[in-house]
């Protein structure tokens, strides 16, 4: 069993950290077992309420793609959020953590160490864990969220939030569930996914933790006031 690694720093600017031949800065041990994160260092284990985002390692051809990542990452930071995301320095993955870390927030990025050794990771975040394969990365950072969104991506973003969502309905995770529809991305999925409610597919219950949103703010402003209605039901039927 391999050890999870992390590298705890500051924002962006690195100069004068030791680096691998690859070009990475030092990576040190914290446990001698994956299955535990965070649990017992200070510096890694937060308080703050922990947002994954799921999101494209290319840009997308339209700008408006970029500056959504942008404004999201930042509004995360200043709502006091700490971001957990795929660790990608890439695409509308760096344009996220970047923008988060420049808004003075916490970034928390989970990657396997083949895209590691690719050098795809990015590497001026506040924590990056190496994992061996991408099950584990899927597996790390939805049990390290509160509450998840998808932002336009391709395949990759399809899996990891298609796989979430199969989870809270077989309950495994009672996580509100976000999708950041800029310029309508995810319109058709949502037709689709309303056809499989309709057609008896998908409970009719899970809608409720399904939220979307075109502009970061509405999306997180609806996920909030879903987080306390389902806490609501919860209260009710206990």
């Amino acid at each position: 069993v391999s050890s999870v690694v992390a590298c705890d720093r500051q924002p962006p600017h690195h100069a004068g950290q030791k680096r691998f031949k690859h070009g990475f800065p030092e990576l040190r041990p914290i446990f001698p077992q994956r299955a535990v994160l965070c649990e017992e260092t200070g510096s890694s284990k937060s308080s703050k309420t922990r947002c994954l985002v799921y999101l494209g390692a290319n840009p997308g051809k339209r700008p408006e793609y970029s500056e959504a990542a942008a404004q999201l990452g930042s509004l995360l930071a200043e709502r006091g959020y700490l971001l957990v995301y795929g660790g990608g320095g890439k695409g509308l993955m760096g344009i996220l953590a970047d923008a988060a870390m420049e808004s003075g927030g916490e970034v928390h990025g989970v990657m396997p160490e083949d895209l590691v050794k690719r050098e795809w990771a990015h590497i001026g975040i506040t924590r990056l864990d190496v994992v061996h394969s991408l099950s584990e990365r899927k597996d790390r950072m939805l049990s390290l969220a509160d509450f998840v969104i998808a932002v336009p991506g391709g395949l990759g973003t399809f899996e990891e939030m298609l796989e979430a969502m199969s989870r809270g309905q077989l309950g495994y995770h009672e996580k509100i569930l976000g999708f950041l529809n800029t310029c309508g991305y995810y319109d058709n999925f949502m037709v689709m996914f309303r056809a499989s409610v309709d057609e008896g597919f998908v409970r009719e219950d899970f809608l409720e933790r399904v939220v979307i949103g075109r502009t970061p703010e509405e999306l997180l402003d609806k996920m909030a006031a879903a987080a306390e209605a389902a806490k609501a039901r919860k209260t009710a039927k206990a």
